[in-house]
């Protein structure tokens, strides 16, 4: 009796093991899809090149990416301001 109680103990750990990730698929608990990258195409010479859209959604140059849209922080420290 005690020997049936285990081996059925063991089945539906492993049951429950195999089925863990199906359950969170269907919760929603899953990995996000990838989203598929494109293929960057070359133009052709007939083909009109417009590529002010793409310039503007770059950053610019001269801001790191991770400070980029960031205001800078006051400083901590006061000025000291000369007396008359």
């Amino acid at each position: 009796m005690e020997d049936k109680r285990t081996l059925y103990a063991f089945l539906l750990i492993g049951l429950i093991l195999l089925l863990i990730p199906y359950y969170y698929e269907w919760v929603g608990l899953g990995p996000q899809p990838i989203p598929e990258q494109r293929e960057e195409v070359t133009p052709t010479p007939t083909e009109e090149v417009t590529s002010a859209p793409a310039l503007a959604a770059e950053p610019r140059a001269q801001d790191p990416p991770e400070t980029a849209g960031r205001q800078p922080l006051p400083s901590p420290v006061p000025t000291a301001t000369p007396e008359a």
